[in-house]
């Protein structure tokens, strides 16, 4: 056990050196870190979309309503 311990220790600086100069998933890593905070960016764009749109039509519903209320077309004509 103590001699694998030593080897791996001496080799240590090889391989220390070995992954300070690996490319090959540099792009991976970049995106795992910027991923997060692009998520978070286009959910909450979306959130607040949705959350307009919804004050528009129920800015649009309240409008109408009081237009009908204005005019009188609220009343139902039937003659019963």
């Amino acid at each position: 056990m103590l001699r694998n311990l030593v080897k791996f220790f001496k080799g240590g600086t090889r391989q220390i050196s070995r992954f300070g100069s690996a490319r090959d998933a540099a792009t991976a890593v970049e995106f795992a870190l910027i991923a997060p905070a692009f998520l978070a960016v286009l959910i909450a764009l979306f959130q607040t979309a949705v959350f307009l749109f919804a004050q528009m039509t129920l800015q649009t519903a309240a409008v109408q309503v009081g237009r009908y209320f204005m005019t009188g077309q609220d009343r139902n004509d039937d003659p019963e």
